[in-house]
């Protein structure tokens, strides 16, 4: 892990405390930090989460950082969101799939391109 995705995951975690569980949970299993695998269960969380309350404030704070950190991040920034968070949404017509329609200018764009 680099420092930048140790911080990355602390300011998301600042913006959308509600995702603090899940990270002492990911800490608790794994005993370290593993960007990629947290990532990971975000996608899972913002995805219930939108289905819940697509209008959640906590979840929109998360959706809008990502966006942030990936249209500003360098290449492995933007590797770390596209393959851990981007790559794990549900794909259209599977149950979920409507978290695509919540998320910022920048994921959307690069889903357009890529898928």
């Amino acid at each position: 892990m680099n420092a930048r995705d140790f911080v990355f995951i602390g300011v998301l975690i600042d913006r959308c405390p509600p995702l603090l569980p899940l990270l002492q949970e990911h800490i608790d299993t794994y005993d370290e930090l593993l960007p990629h695998v947290f990532l990971a269960d975000v996608t899972r969380w913002v995805t219930e989460r939108y289905q819940e309350d697509p209008s959640d404030p906590a979840l929109n704070a998360a959706l809008g950082y990502i966006d942030e950190y990936f249209a500003a991040g360098g290449p492995e920034d933007r590797e770390l969101v596209g393959v851990s968070f981007l790559e794990n949404l549900p794909r259209a017509g599977e149950p979920g799939s409507e978290i695509r329609d919540g998320l910022g200018p920048a994921l959307r764009e690069h889903l357009d391109q890529f898928g």
